[in-house]
């Protein structure tokens, strides 16, 4: 296994791994356990506390690994500000988002940079399988396994993407968050402009349709690299609004309607969300516009029938 641990102080690191945190201390520790555990060595980790918490302040400075760079936030800004300033003074080639509540799994960092640096062309992007758990006084419970299909199963020899495998490996891109082990090349960040912060929802999906947009080529990982800890209140879709999901879905569709329109399968996929979103909040007129537009333009997908039943169903959709 290469491991640049001493070339890493002499030049910029491999991974920067950008943790977001927001007064969660009691959760950020095993966050940091889980990368400090890794075999890889070669990365720096920048841990943002948005609201500049005490405790979160006090755990990172007992921790002597100099890779660790903590950048208090005075002002919270939310998830996707606290990512933005994280990359900002990131210094990786590659920037991997890690939240704190979820663990990197044993031998994550070494699998992904593997990838990378084996992908023929190169990749701008990539992300990974997850394990998904609930955690309960008795400890850990499996939810599900998300890991991704065979067209990512591939080695520099094989030939190219067909056009199918190519439309299920960008439908799969837009269904990710940065929980997913999301890994970009931090200057492709810096030129997309990151996070839109005005979203309170969807940001990944909307940096994800930029990507694909500048034609980035991108992979994935097939198996779980990360270990995803379902807690109380750890998801701001799960609480924001339904106005500002709403809002936010919209200017998401909207913003990236030319890159949409080229690619149907992710158009199709896009408004079967705004009506789902439509039908959460009760608005049965919105829910049955979107279903009606859905089937007069992509009435063979599976999006556009659910989307009826959802508009006929409202919430329970």
């Amino acid at each position: 296994m290469v491991d640049p641990v001493l070339m890493a102080e002499a030049k910029a690191p491999f991974f920067s791994i950008v943790v977001p945190t927001y007064r969660r201390a009691h959760l950020l520790g095993r966050a940091l356990d889980s990368v400090s555990s890794q075999g890889w060595r070669d990365f720096e980790v920048v841990i943002v506390d948005d609201g500049a918490n005490a405790a979160s302040r006090d755990l990172v400075a007992m921790r002597t690994d100099p890779r660790l760079r903590y950048l208090p936030q005075a002002r919270p800004g939310g998830a996707a500000a606290a990512r933005n300033a994280g990359i900002s003074v990131a210094r990786g080639h590659w920037v991997l988002f890690l939240d704190d509540d979820d663990e990197l799994l044993p031998g994550s960092l070494e699998t992904v940079a593997r990838r990378l640096t084996a992908a023929d062309p190169p990749v701008g992007f990539l992300w990974c399988g997850v394990r998904m758990v609930r955690d309960t006084p008795e400890g850990e419970v499996l939810l599900e396994e998300r890991l991704w299909g065979e067209h990512f199963d591939r080695s520099p020899q094989d030939p190219p993407l067909d056009p199918r495998q190519r439309r299920r490996a960008e439908y799969d891109a837009i269904r990710i968050g940065t929980g997913f082990g999301l890994t970009v090349r931090r200057d492709l960040l810096l030129e997309l402009g990151s996070f839109d912060t005005s979203l309170r929802v969807a940001e990944e999906t909307d940096l994800v349709l930029r990507l694909l947009d500048a034609r980035v080529p991108f992979d994935a990982v097939r198996d779980a690299q990360v270990l995803i800890h379902r807690v109380a209140g750890g998801s701001l879709s799960d609480t924001s609004p339904a106005a500002e999901r709403i809002a936010s879905v919209e200017r998401v569709v909207e913003r990236n309607r030319a890159v949409l329109r080229r690619r149907p399968h992710l158009e199709a996929k896009m408004w079967e969300t705004l009506g789902r979103e439509y039908a959460r909040a009760g608005d049965a007129p919105a829910a049955w516009r979107t279903a009606g537009r859905l089937l007069r333009h992509h009435p063979t997908t599976v999006h556009a029938w659910r989307m009826v039943l959802r508009a006929i169903y409202g919430r329970r959709g």
